[in-house]
């Protein structure tokens, strides 16, 4: 639950507080986008902390978190940058694009294998030359 609640909504979340600090910074100091620059960095600070946290616990502590599907206990994995998840034994590969995604995707892990396996053959043959 809480990596369904973490990519869905905190983060889109935080980039529209980095986006409301922004604005505020470069508008006149007369108006209400000082305010709202101030109450955006108030709502930023905990969501950035949290996500830190859960860095923590989840990547480098390597500790089981919830699969947002079925809520058994999963490895937390990061696929890129921006694409996080878990690998569940009983869904599969749930993940979820922090910046852009607007729903979780649930792939079998054995695509996965067979995406790594057929990349790794890929590279170990040679390339004819043309």
């Amino acid at each position: 639950m809480f990596l369904r609640i973490w990519c869905l909504y905190a983060c889109k979340l935080a980039l529209v507080c980095m986006v409301l600090i922004l604005v505020g910074y470069f508008m006149p100091d007369a108006g209400p986008w000082k305010s709202v620059s101030i109450v955006a960095t108030a709502i930023l600070i905990p969501v950035v902390i949290t996500g830190a946290l859960a860095a923590v616990w989840a990547c480098v502590l390597r500790k089981p978190v919830a699969c947002p599907s079925c809520g058994t206990p999963a490895k937390a994995v990061m696929r890129s940058q921006y694409d996080i998840g878990v690998e569940c034994d009983a869904c599969g590969l749930v993940h979820a694009n922090v910046l852009t995604g607007l729903r979780l995707k649930v792939e079998p892990l054995a695509i996965e294998q067979e995406n790594e396996e057929r990349e790794e053959t890929a590279a170990e043959e040679p390339q004819e030359p043309s």
